[in-house]
């Protein structure tokens, strides 16, 4: 017994006076009380776990991102026609769905707005390709005309089209054509890719030059950039026609082109000559080319077209009556330049 009186192990309960109490010994039977107690006897409280039934158990997150996501498929699968939009829209419901499927609560939700966000997905990037991207191409395909079905690359060997041609051959198709150079004597469609480095003052005076700008590459090819290292030209130099006279009185021009071999050795001088008369028109004027192998490894075609037309212009305060049109490339459809240079070329 405790020095209050208290026995241990008998409970104090709030308000209850004490009661003196019987001590109970191992072995000795306990005195049963009316209602069935016995004293001295406590009973622990009762513990609910977290979550069992007897204490509230709050619901589980996710209801509110699984709604959310299936709003937004609705919304995806109803819009989703519409190019750019409705993808964007799209992509958003799937995150949604898939965080919603992550969730314990209404994963059927979360499923439903990844199968219609991505319905709609495909439906917004089919529109996108049908409504903007075809007509686009159809434009630029307007504005920029396809190569040529034959391209060449620039190691010489023909690609027939046969797979729509590479990079290379398009830069190569592009070092033909599509380029209009205009002066007050003549014109003619030049290379796409080849730079127009002439001043207008020279252009007023007749003169042209193109030039083929850009970087070797390590396989030997030739990649035009606009920038770089000269592999090209087509370049066009007028003379007066004192000095067509003085070269040749009352020649025509393969009496020219001699004279020029013989007092200058202007062609020789470029590398070795192929042949220095092969007779040709351009622009309806009789002409003759001289092909020459250069002496620059890296060219593959150097040629020069000279003509004697009939009647002078009066541009840069001289009458031109001579003009020599040089034609350089790296590439091997030397013949095709030569030929677009022939084919488009005009007199004024």
């Amino acid at each position: 017994m405790s020095g209050d009186g208290q026995y241990p192990g008998q409970p104090q309960y709030p308000g209850q006076p004490q009661q003196p109490g019987q001590p109970q010994y191992p072995g000795q039977p306990q005195q049963s009380l009316p209602g069935g107690g016995y004293p001295g006897t406590a009973y622990p409280a009762v513990q609910y776990p977290i979550g069992s039934y007897g204490a509230p158990q709050p619901a589980p997150p996710g209801g509110g991102i699984a709604i959310a996501a299936l709003v937004v498929g609705i919304v995806a699968f109803i819009l989703g026609w519409i190019p750019i939009l409705g993808f964007i829209i799209a992509v958003v419901g799937i995150i949604l769905g898939v965080v919603a499927v992550r969730k314990p609560q209404r994963k059927g939700f979360g499923w439903a707005a990844i199968a219609l966000s991505a319905l709609a997905a495909l439906t917004s990037i089919a529109t996108t390709i049908f409504f903007l991207v075809i007509p686009l191409t159809v434009i630029g395909a307007i504005d920029d005309p396809a190569p040529d079905p034959t391209t060449y690359s620039s190691d010489g060997e023909s690609d027939g089209g046969s797979d729509g041609g590479s990079d290379s051959d398009v830069e190569t198709w592009s070092t033909v054509s599509g380029q209009e150079i205009d002066t007050p004597c003549w014109s003619y469609d030049g290379p796409q890719y080849f730079v127009n480095n002439i001043s207008t003052a020279d252009a007023e005076a007749c003169f042209g030059a193109l030039e083929l700008w850009g970087e070797w590459q390590d396989d030997g090819t030739f990649k035009p950039t606009g920038g770089g290292d000269v592999a090209g030209q087509i370049q066009v130099d007028p003379y007066s026609a004192a000095d067509a006279e003085s070269l040749a009185p009352g020649g025509d021009v393969d009496a020219v082109v001699d004279a020029i071999e013989s007092t200058q050795q202007y062609f020789s001088q470029q590398g070795t000559i192929i042949s220095l008369h092969e007779p040709t028109t351009i622009g309806g004027v009789p002409a003759t080319i001289t092909r020459v192998d250069s002496n620059v490894p890296e060219t593959k075609t150097k040629a020069f077209i000279t003509v004697l037309v009939p009647e002078p212009y009066q541009a840069g305060g001289e009458q031109l009556r001579l003009f020599i049109i040089s034609v350089t490339t790296p590439y091997d459809n030397g013949d095709e330049q030569i030929d677009h240079v022939i084919d488009t070329w005009e007199w004024k």
